[in-house]
């Protein structure tokens, strides 16, 4: 049973982590960039558009940075999803070789039952062959 648990804990992990990509995924697609309206003109920019342009420069980095997890999740996934294979295909041939083994012994413990049965049957014949020369001598001995 601790094969099930550990398989259940694997897959429970996958999940878990395949939820986590997923929700990344929504985060950076839905934080696609808005069109602007760009005019040229004399104006100069204040100190305020400055940082507000620099924190947007500065999210927009994040935003690859994102991608990047996203992409190292991705990896890390398939991973866990190939490793989850293996540990499925390992644990179920184990389980074929067990329960091979085990129908073998079963077998084997049923050669030794009916071998026992058979000596207990010749024991009983014996024991039977023998009575009856008592009883025939018993009741011979009578007749004389």
């Amino acid at each position: 049973m601790p094969e099930a648990t550990a398989f259940l804990n694997v897959v429970l992990s996958l999940g878990l982590l395949l939820s986590l990509a997923v929700s990344v995924v929504s985060l950076v697609r839905s934080g696609r960039s808005q069109k602007r309206e760009v005019s040229f003109g004399t104006e100069h920019a204040r100190k305020e558009d400055l940082r507000r342009i620099d924190e947007d420069l500065k999210s927009i980095k994040a935003g690859v940075v994102r991608r990047e997890e996203v992409s190292h999740l991705s990896g890390e996934i398939e991973s866990v999803k190939t490793d989850v294979l293996r540990t499925r295909e390992h644990m179920l041939s184990e389980g074929r070789e067990r329960a091979k083994n085990l129908y073998a012994q079963i077998g084997n413990l049923r050669n030794e039952v009916k071998v026992d049965f058979v000596g207990v049957h010749d024991r009983i014949n014996a024991v039977l062959a023998a009575v009856s020369e008592l009883r025939g001598e018993f009741k011979g001995g009578h007749h004389d």
